[in-house]
This record gives structure tokens, sequence and C-alpha cells, in this order.
């Protein structure tokens, strides 16, 4: 008899864990591990093309541009009070005259395939996308797709082209640097290379890049982080700024 209560108690233990487990694989990730989440849900494999695409356009403010920001928990802006980089922005574009809509849809732990296979849907009806998307596939690439070979730049390549094909501007950021103080500090030459592979392929579409990477290091570096990857609200200011300022200066909002 003591043997089966033990067991009744263990099995309802493992019944709440399961449950919590299902709650929470849509949360925020750790700040040191940001890949949590993609490596509990198995990703579908990315649309090669969007011919024959059905996804419906949500409905915005009529006259306002509409802009999405999509990548991970960077954009998502985790530990931000501010609602992170797109609040910002669309706060100083509002500020400034501008008649926009800036949709935040960051997803804490992507990587970059799993944000090519929702992307059609996100930026339907969108305008402009903004793109930054990486740094996971970068600090932990077992976690990927094809464990340890996570063809980041090939996904990035696809979103651009599938912005395009579907008449939303594309702006793509470059990886953000890892804190250098941190246990990732590591990772921050795999950045680099990263990036110099994303000026080559925006080039190659005359996409506009925003070097986020080159105004983290310059404005404040690892006095900007809040943990190894994500940043304070003075951190992501200088995003919001940079994508202000690509926005503006390139005449893409009116």
């Amino acid at each position: 008899m003591k043997i089966s209560k033990l067991c009744v108690v263990w099995l309802g233990m493992l019944i709440m864990l399961t449950g919590c487990g299902g709650e929470h694989s849509h949360n925020p990730i750790l700040p040191d591990l940001p890949d949590d989440r993609q490596m509990q849900e198995a990703p579908r494999r990315p649309s090669d093309d969007t011919q024959d695409s059905e996804v419906v356009s949500p409905q915005y403010p009529d006259g306002a541009t509409v802009i999405v920001a999509i990548g991970d928990s960077i954009t998502y802006g985790w530990d931000s009070t501010m609602g992170g980089y797109p609040a910002m922005l669309e706060a100083s574009l509002l500020a400034a005259g501008y008649n926009v809509v800036v949709i935040n849809e960051g997803v804490p732990g992507e990587r970059s395939h799993a944000t090519e296979d929702r992307f059609l849907e996100v930026i339907a009806g969108a305008d402009i996308a903004l793109i930054m998307i990486g740094i996971n596939d970068i600090v932990n690439p077992m976690a990927c797709y094809e464990p340890y070979n996570c063809r980041t730049i090939e996904h990035i390549e696809t979103l651009l082209d599938k912005a395009l094909i579907s008449k939303t501007v594309p702006l793509v950021s470059t990886v953000m640097p890892v804190n250098s103080e941190g246990t990732y500090a590591w990772a921050n030459s795999n950045v680099q290379a990263s990036n110099a592979q994303i000026y080559e392929i925006a080039l190659e579409r005359d996409v506009y890049v925003v070097d986020n990477y080159t105004a983290i290091l310059d404005n404040g570096g690892s006095a900007l982080y809040s943990d190894n990857l994500h940043f304070t609200d003075q951190g992501y200011g200088v995003l919001a700024q940079q994508w202000f300022d690509a926005l503006v200066e390139n005449s893409l909002i009116q």
C-alpha cells in the first residue's frame, strides 16, 4: 500500500510539471539561456518561396506607415522597462510628427530558421520590416534546426527576398555584439564574421544595413548590458535611435 501511494504522488508531480512546461514554453527565456524555447519546440521546415501565399493582411490605422520589428529577445525588449527598442522607436517617430505604427514581433530565444518560418505572416500588411536576428544561432548552434549548421546568412537572405517580393521594404541589422565582460565573449569573432556577410547580401539586393553592432560598441559597450546578451533601457535607446536615423535619413517614411 505504501508503494502505491508513493507512485500516485510521483504521477501527480509529473502531470503538474508537464502542465507547467506547456505554459512556460511561450514565456521569455532566462537571460543566460537565450535558446531554451527553440530547444523545446521542433520548428517547421521554412517554405522556399512566397508563391501561392494566403496570408491575410491585418488592419492598421488609415494612412499610417506600418513598421514591423522582427527578431529575438533583443527585439522583444528583454529586461527593458519601456518595451524595448520598438516602443521607443514608435514614440520617437510619433513625437517627430510621423504617422506610424511599430509592431513588436520579437520572440525570445528565436533562431533565424524560425524567423523565416513565420516571416510572411508577420509582415502581412506592413510597409517596412526591421530585421535583427542571428545571435542565438551563434551562441548555441547545437540547438539550430540542423545542429551546428544554422545557415544564418541563408535564412537572412531569404527574409530579404521574401520582403522584397511582398513589397515590404526591409532594413537589416548587423548582429549584436555580446557583452565582452560576460561568458559569451568568445562569440564576438563569429558575430563579426556574420556581419561581414550581412553587408554582402544586403548590397546585392540594395537593402539598407543598420549597424547596431558598431552603435552599441561606440555608445557605452559593456555598460549598456543588463546581462550577457540583453540591454538596459539605455542600450535599447541606442538601437531605437539607429533605426530612427535609418528611416528618416533615407526618406522611408513621410
